[in-house]
Formats: C-alpha cells, structure tokens, sequence
C-alpha cells in the first residue's frame, strides 16, 4: 500500500510541473484551464482508494464546461464473512487507467464559487480477487489450516460520476465525488459495480 501512495504523490508532482512549465510556454494560452487533482476514497466495503488525474477544457473555459482527461486509481477492499460455521475473507485489488469526462455545470474558471459535476467514461482495469479461508479446505489451494482461491483479469469498464465542487480564483480546486465503477468481466466472486466516494485537492492553471 505505502508504494502505491508513494507513486500517487509522486505521478502527481511530476504531471504538475510538467504542466506548469507547458503552461508557461504557451504563447496563445491554448494550455490554460488544464488541472491536476489527486485524492482519496473508499467503497461500500470501506476499502482504501487512491487516484490522480489531469484534465483539460477542449471547448473552452465558457460557462458549464465540458472537462476531459487521463485518470489513475487504485482501491483495496477487504470483506470478511462467516457461512456454515466457516469464516471467510476476499480481497480485491482494482488499478484503473482510463478517461473521464465531465461537465462542471455553474463553474466559472478562476473564479470563487460552488459548481456540480455530471461525468462518465471507459477504462481499462486490472482485477486481482482473492478468497481465503483458515476453515474451509475445499476452496481449492491448500493454505494454513483451510484453502484459498484467486482470480487475476485484464478487462475494460466504465465509470459514472457525480459530484459538488468549489473552485477559487488562486486555482485551487477540491471536490466530493460519487464515482460508481463498473467492471464488464469481473474474476471470481468479485462485484461487477462498485459506488465509491473521493475527496479531491488540485490546481487549475
């Protein structure tokens, strides 16, 4: 866990002073409005996530723009369960590379102000489930006392998002967002939809 937090700090430095240092350049300005957010959540089963993303405005920065941009996730959720007298453990790892894109209804670029957030989009995720079980031997794998099984898939998804955000004319930006993730092959046992919350800190250049 600590490495993925790590790199989620460190994907977000880098992408920053890259595009600030783009930004700059820009004689026409065509960069401006281009925003990098990074932030943390979880998932109905209290799981930990962590994602970063950047973002641009393709229309333009006029009233209810239209956001689209590259996003990273990372999510793990334990759940823990008891049938038939056997306890039960699954854990799901989810890393998500894939493109967002939202409208920011009542937004106004550099300006103070409380807007909303309507968005979707596809991606490519990497699922790793596992099942675990210190009394159950007829899982599949021998381990400890019991058994386990696991399941590891490459498969596409979608992304639904909602949320209220409250941008300042100094560019920062945060947010609270709704993304319900849906996963089109999942392995194993593992859910194919997933509502998680995140809360989300960035810069609008």
């Amino acid at each position: 866990m600590k490495r993925y937090v790590v790199l989620i700090i460190l994907l977000f430095f880098i992408i920053s002073a890259q595009v600030k240092i783009f930004a700059a350049e820009s004689k026409d300005g065509w960069l401006s409005g281009i925003g990098i957010h990074a932030g943390i959540g979880t998932d109905i089963g209290l799981g930990l996530g962590l994602g970063v993303k950047a973002s641009f405005f393709p229309l333009g920065v006029d009233n209810n723009p239209l956001e689209v941009g590259p996003e990273f996730f990372y999510s793990r959720t334990v759940e823990k369960s008891t049938e038939g007298g056997n306890n039960y453990t699954e854990t799901t790892r989810l890393i998500i590379f894939g493109v967002l894109a939202n409208y920011l209804f009542r937004y106004s670029y550099r300006e103070n102000g409380t807007y909303f957030i309507v968005g979707a989009g596809f991606a490519v995720m990497s699922v790793d489930w596992e099942e675990t079980s210190p009394d159950d031997s007829s899982l599949g794998t021998p381990w400890g006392t019991g058994s386990m099984q696991s399941e590891e898939t490459t498969t596409g998804g979608s992304v639904l998002n909602v949320g209220v955000g409250r941008s300042f004319r100094n560019g920062l930006d945060i947010r609270l967002e709704f993304p319900v993730i849906i996963i089109f092959s999942p392995p194993g046992e593992a859910t194919g939809i997933s509502p998680t919350v995140t809360v989300m800190a960035g810069y609008r250049f």
